[in-house]
């Protein structure tokens, strides 16, 4: 994956720029400007472009092609994983923080439209890649996406076992166990204070079946789901 970067260009630099990102982290000619700048705009740019369409929908679609693709590259690379552990990895790989050190990786945050202001939108990068290959899937369709990512992104270079050992997702780990034994859950905000250098603090529980297991605090409420989940993990096994 290639990175590149650019400043305060004019529409027609920008326009050759997109398109050499795309053609060099991604192996596709695209054609559709207006396109890929629906899908570099976070929708916090709007409050002062009224008339640009934000990425959210592409970023829904490049959602669910993104898990398909790394479900069958899993399939394929570990023939022996069970549902459940494929399930896991396949969490682990497109989560929101792989997928923000993916569009790291390729130099996406100049090319963002959105409003820069002192609150840092934690998952901007990685739903930007989503709504890239939404975008990608627009003009060309399943396939040609597919083999795109399977070629470029998600290749015999991405590290799947280093990825899913740093992206623990104990959240998802709970609900699937929780779905095998036909149990309820649901994550709970318990209570939210103000720590005292000013930053809220929150208090996530885990209840299952109506039954509170576990609780735990953080500065986010899911970094708070995260930890109280580990904590009913550990307990079971």
């Amino acid at each position: 994956m290639g990175s590149i970067f650019f400043w305060n260009l004019k529409k027609s630099d920008r326009e050759k720029q997109i398109n050499y990102l795309i053609q060099t982290n991604f192996g596709l000619k695209p054609k559709k400007f207006k396109l890929y700048e629906q899908a570099l705009t976070h929708k916090s740019y709007l409050k002062k472009n009224a008339d640009q369409e934000h990425n959210e929908r592409l970023e829904f679609l490049g959602d669910a092609v993104i898990s398909t693709v790394v479900a069958e590259v899993l399939f394929y690379k570990y023939p022996t994983k069970t549902e459940g552990q494929l399930t896991q990895m396949r969490a682990r790989i497109v989560s929101r923080d792989n997928l923000n050190v993916i569009g790291d990786k390729i130099g996406l945050e100049p090319f963002i439209n959105y409003q820069k202001t002192r609150n840092k939108f934690k998952s901007l990068m990685g739903n930007t890649v989503e709504s890239i290959v939404g975008a990608l899937f627009v003009e060309f369709g399943y396939d040609r996406t597919a083999t795109a990512l399977k070629k470029n992104i998600f290749n015999e270079q991405f590290n799947f076992e280093e990825v899913v050992k740093q992206n623990v997702d104990y959240k998802s780990q709970l609900i699937i166990q929780c779905q095998r034994n036909r149990q309820e859950i649901k994550f709970e905000l318990i209570e939210e204070v103000i720590s005292p250098n000013g930053k809220p603090v929150f208090t996530m529980a885990v209840v299952i079946d109506e039954e509170e297991k576990a609780r735990a605090d953080a500065f986010s409420k899911r970094k708070a789901e995260q930890k109280a989940a580990k904590k009913v993990l550990d307990t079971s096994n």
